[in-house]
């Protein structure tokens, strides 16, 4: 089974305000259509008359969606940010988010360019696999709070484990050094009545 594809791009709407709209409704329509079909996932977020789109699909599938994205009247200044082949997904679903009422995806761009407004076109590199990670729910900071949390509990726990081993042997030896002196001190009691030198 070959591997799927990431594909994000950034693009400007040309449509009217009055049709907008409707733009979002169509392509969130093809895009439900498609993940209905289990043949794409991905996020799109829209801002200041710009589109950001990452989509996760078979090749020929994103094919398709790329020559849609080019060729669509209603969209202009298409650029092409990143395109990979992945091991796996980030998204499970297909959803549309309006970046005004991202307060998240606002300071992302406040951090990394000084402004709170949306523009997709800024987005490269290690900044754009952070925007899609955020997007995704998967901050690469959180996983990295996470495992170090785990390693931390589990050398934790080998502690625990360890130092309870150290006291349960350190109970015996004493309990054993007890059990020895009583019969040590037991066998000096009886010794002179087996010598026979305890007299009437």
């Amino acid at each position: 089974m070959p591997q799927p594809t990431r594909f994000s791009y950034a693009s400007t709407s040309n449509a009217l305000p009055s049709t907008i709209r409707d733009h979002l409704k169509r392509i969130t329509k093809n895009a439900e259509v498609n993940n209905a079909r289990g043949e794409m996932a991905g996020v799109l977020v829209y801002g200041n008359n710009f589109f950001f789109q990452c989509l996760e699909a078979p090749a020929s599938t994103i094919d398709k969606v790329y020559r849609d994205a080019v060729f669509n009247p209603l969209d202009e200044q298409f650029k092409l940010l990143k395109r990979e082949t992945i091991s796996k997904y980030y998204f499970t679903g297909w959803e549309i988010k309006y970046f005004v009422r991202e307060e998240a995806l606002q300071q992302f761009f406040v951090k990394h360019y000084g402004q709170n407004g949306f523009d997709p076109y800024l987005l490269e590199a290690s900044q754009l696999d952070e925007f899609i990670a955020l997007l995704a729910g998967l901050a690469p900071q959180r996983f990295a709070v996470k495992a170090h949390r785990a390693e931390v509990s589990e050398l934790s726990h080998s502690a625990g484990r360890l130092g309870s081993v150290y006291y349960l042997a350190g109970f015996m030896l004493i309990a054993a050094l007890i059990i020895l002196g009583l019969i040590f001190g037991l066998n000096q009691c009886i010794s002179p009545y087996k010598n026979g030198q305890l007299t009437g």
